[in-house]
C-alpha cells in the first residue's frame, strides 16, 4: 500500500531532494515527525499512554530506513459493523478481520 505525501524543505540534502521515500510510515507518525522537524520531542502527557507515532525525521533527512517495522492497517470489530436491529453496514462484508504488516 502506498500513499502520496509531499515534503518540501530547503534543508534537505541534494541526495534526498526529489527522491521517493520507500520506508514504512503510518498516519500516526506525522505528528511526531513534524514536531521533531521543528526541533522538539513529542511526548504524551503524564498519565497518558505512549504516543503511537514514530519519529521519521532522521530517516527522511538521510533517506535511511524507517524506524517503523510493523503496522496495523485495518481493524474492524464485529460489533462495529452492526446497526441497530442487527443490520450490517453495506461496506462491512468481512466483520472482525484485520490486516497486519511486519517488515519491509
Amino acid at each position: 500500500m502506498r500513499s502520496q505525501t509531499f515534503l518540501h524543505w530547503s534543508g534537505f540534502s541534494p541526495s534526498v531532494k526529489g527522491s521517493v521515500y520507500s520506508g514504512l510510515a503510518h498516519a500516526s507518525d506525522w505528528g511526531v515527525t513534524l514536531v521533531a522537524a521543528l526541533g522538539y520531542e513529542a511526548k504524551a502527557n503524564p498519565g497518558e499512554p505512549d504516543l503511537d507515532g514514530k519519529n521519521l525525521w532522521p530517516a527522511l533527512l538521510s533517506g535511511g530506513a524507517s524506524p517503523r517495522t510493523e503496522m496495523l492497517l485495518s481493524l474492524r470489530d464485529v460489533g462495529q459493523c452492526a446497526l441497530g436491529g442487527g443490520k450490517i453496514f453495506a461496506n462491512c462484508t468481512h466483520p472482525g478481520q484485520l490486516a497486519y504488516r511486519k517488515g519491509a
